[in-house]
């Protein structure tokens, strides 16, 4: 792999992985769900591999996202603690966490 590819499939790996993680899929179940083993999506985790174009237009529709977003830069470093502290919160909870982030995220309403 050339310098190019190797840092395009860094990328794409954490983007797979923070992308499964946020679902709660094991890297077997997004084998299953992409038709690869288990072992191939550690390597591309791991960005030790770059994927098919099948492979990654599978992966975005399974994620529910665009190719862009797989392939653009990762979020920024809060975004992954964020998403751990939501994890953390009682599923009870979660539904009242989630609109209180939503509601601090689209700003301040107009009275």
């Amino acid at each position: 792999m050339t310098k190019s590819e190797r840092r395009t499939a860094s990328r794409l790996g954490q983007a797979v992985r923070r992308a499964r993680s946020a679902r709660g899929w094991s890297q077997a179940k997004l084998a299953e769900e992409v038709d690869v083993s288990t072992d191939y999506i550690g390597l591309l985790e791991r960005g030790e591999r770059l994927p098919s174009f099948t492979v990654v237009v599978q992966l975005a529709d399974r994620f529910g996202v665009t190719l862009g977003s797989l392939l653009a830069e990762g979020p920024e470093p809060w975004v992954d603690e964020a998403m751990a502290l939501l994890r953390a919160v009682p599923a009870e909870a979660r539904e009242v966490v989630l609109r209180m982030l939503r509601g601090v995220a689209s700003g301040p309403r107009k009275r």
